[in-house]
């Protein structure tokens, strides 16, 4: 997981826990002094935590520390039947695409979709 970065989620990256949760409300009190300036919700529940997103603080991991969400990109690639063999295209981002442009890989049978996590 990507640590916690907390001007990209001020900037609505998404958030979530170290055991996966999400977090669906984030909020930085810039004037507050002491451990906790930042408060969040999980499952409708807030939750106080460090500038860096711990909730114990660097010494003790908890399932509640925050980190940025994993960004996940779609990707399709064209099925092709020529000559007997079957071919794949290079993946794109655009389903579309592959549907409408002419291919130079043959009878076109499906798209296939994958997902990356980055």
């Amino acid at each position: 997981m990507k640590p916690f970065d907390l001007k990209l989620a001020l900037a609505g990256d998404p958030v979530v826990t170290r055991n996966g949760r999400k977090v669906t409300e984030l909020f930085y009190f810039k004037t507050v002094k002491g451990v906790y300036p930042i408060t969040v919700v999980i499952d409708g529940i807030r939750h106080p935590v460090t500038i860096e997103g711990e909730y114990n603080g660097p010494q003790c991991a908890s399932g509640r520390d925050l980190f940025m969400a994993p960004k996940i990109t779609t990707y399709y690639a064209g099925v092709y039947s020529r000559n007997g063999f079957i071919l794949v295209s290079p993946p794109c981002e655009s389903e579309e695409y592959i549907k409408t442009t002419d291919s130079p890989y043959g009878e076109y049978i499906k798209t296939i979709t994958f997902e990356v996590e980055e």
